[in-house]
This record gives structure tokens, C-alpha cells and sequence, in this order.
């Protein structure tokens, strides 16, 4: 019995060691918290896709200069609990939305 319980415990150990890296992938590290743009932006193409979603638009920057922006969004499944309903038909080229997001840091 106590070997069956060693081997046991030596495998969900393995699984947790080997598993580290799933986790790091999910961090939010590389974002600047501490600075949000927000503005208006108009959408030029969503990908409803896993592993996440992408979104394209024009954004309009505090001195009205417009900038091509490219961002990843959560999967699918978090934005559905996040309200989402609407699927890939959420976003449609030419939709104009206020955004807000973080930027990614420079190294």
C-alpha cells in the first residue's frame, strides 16, 4: 500500500513540475499595467479563434493621428462568459467602438 501511494504522489509531482510552463504562457508580465489608452477606434478585422482572439482597427490617438493597431483578446470561451454572445459576428469591419488596453512592454 505505501508504494502504491509513493508512485502516486511521485507522478502528480512529475505532472506539476512538467506543467510549469502552461502557466507562464498566461502571465501578464509583458503588459504595462500602469498606462491605458482609450479612444476611439474603428474595427478593420476580429478573429473569433483559439488559442486567442485578434483584433485589427484603426485607433485615433490623443493628437487625432490615426494608428493600425493589432491586439490579442482572450479565447472564445472567457469572452462568452465575459458577455461575448454574438461569436465571430461580435465585430464586424467598419464597427466603431471605444477601446481600452494596455500595451506591452519594451524591454
Amino acid at each position: 500500500m505505501k508504494t502504491r501511494w509513493a508512485a502516486s504522489a511521485a507522478m502528480a509531482l512529475g505532472f506539476l513540475a512538467f506543467s510549469v510552463p502552461l502557466f507562464a504562457h498566461h502571465g501578464t508580465s509583458a503588459y504595462d499595467y500602469s498606462k491605458t489608452l482609450t479612444g476611439k477606434a474603428t474595427i478593420s478585422n476580429f478573429h473569433w479563434a483559439n488559442p486567442h482572439c485578434q483584433m485589427e482597427f484603426d485607433f485615433k490617438d490623443e493628437n487625432g493621428a490615426t494608428q493600425h493597431w493589432n491586439i490579442e483578446a482572450f479565447n472564445p470561451a472567457m469572452l462568452r462568459r465575459d458577455g461575448w454572445t454574438q461569436g465571430r459576428e461580435s465585430l464586424k469591419p467598419g464597427d466603431e467602438v471605444t477601446m481600452s488596453f494596455h500595451l506591452q512592454r519594451m524591454a
